[in-house]
């Protein structure tokens, strides 16, 4: 049920406004309610205190005459004491005297003044608190006034000398109050329900405008993961799906580099295995059958030898890439000359550079740089470089290696001229079994792993390598590395 982000949404923003509706409407019911209560209470005890006012007016303390008596010589009472109520039909006031004959009855009152007098249970109640010299105030239902409640005044009349002479019973209902808040419950009801509606269409449409592309995003990675890595999510906004949605092209884009490296890695691994196995079986099954003079066995024999050990390399390489992504390659920091040991790999290529006619310079700016290197993996690198830099130089054309350094780094540049490399393939050289068209024709047996290596074992030696180059012209590899620190 919950699954989705639009009902989760949609759960939460509902739970949210019916919850603040709902405190809405208690709190606007208690305020309009008790606001009613209270100025229909001001109200009652305003007429309540005139009438009582109107009712004794005029009446001569300590004389002992019935109230019957005295309302009787004054005929504007009834009139004065009506008019209070001129403008409120749902107030109803009723004179009573000592021996609870009622004198008057305001709005046709007059029946429903006996039936609550008549009331023994109730008027008792009323009574009580009357002898007692207080005045009765409560909100309640009556039963001779229905079943809605009602506020009730009933206050004392006394001479001045304090004789009780009877009383006035006031009573207002309070139904209209009652209405509007239940008026006012339904009013907040029914803007929940519109704001519930609101709520839903802004939900629906704001959860589709971030699920959408997060539904796309789901697609197109169900695609990478079946190897299609053609589709790409439209990054819509500035926000975070928008980043997510960058971020998933752009791993598309280098999962798709990097299937390409596998397919072309498979394909020239199975080529570099298929050429020397087909060639090994050729010469093998010449000599197996004798169709081969014992002459030439000895040779082809040879040849054979040479396949394998290129076999080997390429398995070597191959179990070298597998430990440098396990981790599992350690290495063994240690004291470390870099000019040394680049002019002895120069010199193991002395043959190689006399066959292209190379111009050749060495240059180092002291006699001994070091650095914390492993040795063994620092001179690959070396030889990777300088090799690299023989290899691709054309015939006749210049081979500079040049060594500086600063108060904290040794750096190297291998600098020839040849082939170079094209703006295309420049930013892939360091990548894992890449290899350039051109280089192909230049390099028949290697497979793209030996700058992999380089830039991999100069970065775990805190190194940096970068290429420069000029396609048809020149090459330039430099390498930095930190310069070696004596321990105290």
């Amino acid at each position: 049920m919950f699954k989705s982000i639009f009902s989760k949404y949609m759960t939460a923003v509902s739970i949210i406004v019916v919850l603040s509706f709902l405190v809405l409407a208690t709190v606007l019911t208690a305020v309009i309610g008790d606001y009613g209560k209270s100025d229909r209470q001001a109200e009652v005890e305003h007429i309540s205190t005139l009438a009582a006012e109107i009712a004794i007016r005029g009446y001569p303390d300590g004389s002992g005459l019935p109230l019957n008596e005295f309302f009787a010589s004054r005929p504007g009472i009834e009139t004065a004491i009506e008019s209070l109520c001129h403008e409120d039909d749902t107030t109803s006031v009723f004179v009573m005297d000592k021996e609870e004959n009622i004198l008057l009855a305001t709005h046709d009152f007059l029946p429903t003044a006996r039936a609550i007098v008549s009331d023994e249970a109730y008027w008792s109640r009323v009574t009580l608190i009357l002898n007692g010299g207080e005045l009765y105030r409560q909100t309640e239902t009556v039963r001779a006034l229905g079943e809605s409640m009602h506020l009730v005044y009933v206050t004392p009349l006394k001479d001045g000398t304090g004789a009780y002479l009877g009383c006035i019973y006031t009573a207002t209902s309070i139904e209209s109050v009652e209405q509007i808040t239940k008026a006012t419950t339904q009013t907040v009801v029914m803007a929940c329900l519109w704001v519930m509606l609101a709520v839903l269409i802004a939900v629906y449409f704001i959860t589709e405008r971030h699920v959408d592309p997060i539904r796309r995003m789901s697609r197109a990675a169900h695609g990478y993961a079946k190897g299609d890595f053609s589709e790409r999510v439209e990054a819509v906004g500035g926000d975070e799906i928008a980043e997510l949605s960058v971020a998933l092209n752009y791993m598309a884009g280098e999962l798709e580099s990097l299937e390409q490296k596998r397919n072309r890695f498979i394909s020239d691994v199975s080529h570099e295995l298929r050429s020397p196995m087909t060639s090994m079986l050729g010469f093998v099954e010449a000599v197996a059958d004798g169709s081969l003079p014992p002459e030439k066995q000895k040779y082809y024999l040879s040849l054979v030898a040479e396949e394998i050990k290129r076999l080997s390399r390429l398995v070597a390489d191959l179990l070298d890439v597998s430990r440098l992504e396990m981790g599992e390659r350690k290495m063994n920091f240690a004291k470390y000359d870099l000019a040394d040991n680049a002019a002895t790999v120069l010199i193991s290529l002395e043959q190689r550079i006399n066959d292209k006619k190379l111009d050749v310079s060495f240059e180092a700016d002291e006699d001994k740089l070091f650095v914390s290197a492993d040795a063994d993996a620092m001179y690959r690198v070396l030889y990777n470089l300088i090799e690299n830099a023989v290899k691709f130089s054309r015939e006749g054309g210049k081979l500079s290696v040049t060594l500086t350094h600063t108060d904290a780094y040794v750096q190297l540049s291998v600098y020839n001229e040849g082939i170079g490399i094209s703006k295309e393939d420049l930013p892939n050289i360091f990548d894992r079994f890449y290899k350039s068209d051109k280089s192909r024709g230049e390099d028949k047996k290697g497979v793209g792993l030996g700058l992999y290596f380089v830039k991999t074992i100069v970065n775990a030696h805190g190194g940096e390598i970068r290429a420069e180059s000029r396609e048809g012209i020149d090459s330039r590899f430099i390498m930095t590395l930190p310069l070696y620190a004596e321990k105290d």
